[in-house]
């Protein structure tokens, strides 16, 4: 026990044995395996949503990632194949706004004199790397979900490619 005026900074022993076995799964590449076996009862589909595309993560965000993490593990337990993804779009507004601020775009004409495709490429930069979003973090994301021990692919978290 911490003396008065001390902090006591020490992890209990479930932590630090949950620390091991994380530690473990990356090491040996756990979750990549299980990407790659047989799935005797075939695909499992769970679509996510993103994750906010303006903002850093707040703990209502993180309360729905357990979730979404909880389900898949579950259904990958249970025999069946689980793609996992941190989000199948970009959040679309929210991300189109900052990239049309940042190619000083002000239309939908300009966005489609600029290009249409180039533009959702832009579109998917700008999400990936954070970049011009006000308060946004991907690492924060990155982090917090590493925080939380959830399993998911953090790579590509927009869906375009």
């Amino acid at each position: 026990m911490a003396e008065k005026g001390e902090t006591n900074n020490s992890k209990s022993e479930a932590a630090l044995r949950e620390e091991k076995v994380l530690e473990f799964w990356r090491e040996n590449k756990i979750f990549e395996k299980s990407l790659s076996k047989d799935s005797s009862k075939g695909e499992f589909i769970f679509y996510e949503g993103p994750p906010t595309a303006n903002g850093s993560p707040g703990i209502h965000h993180l309360e729905a990632r357990a979730f979404k993490d909880a389900i898949p593990r579950y259904k990958t337990m249970r025999g069946y194949h689980v793609r996992r993804k941190g989000g199948w779009d970009t959040h679309g507004l929210a991300v189109e706004i900052q990239t049309e601020k940042k190619l000083g775009l002000n239309s939908k004409k300009a966005i489609e004199e600029y290009g249409i495709a180039k533009f959702n490429q832009e579109s998917g930069n700008i999400w990936k790397c954070g970049i011009n979003l006000p308060n946004a973090s991907a690492s924060g994301w990155t982090k917090s979900v590493r925080m939380l021990h959830i399993i998911t692919t953090t790579s590509n978290l927009s869906g375009i490619s």
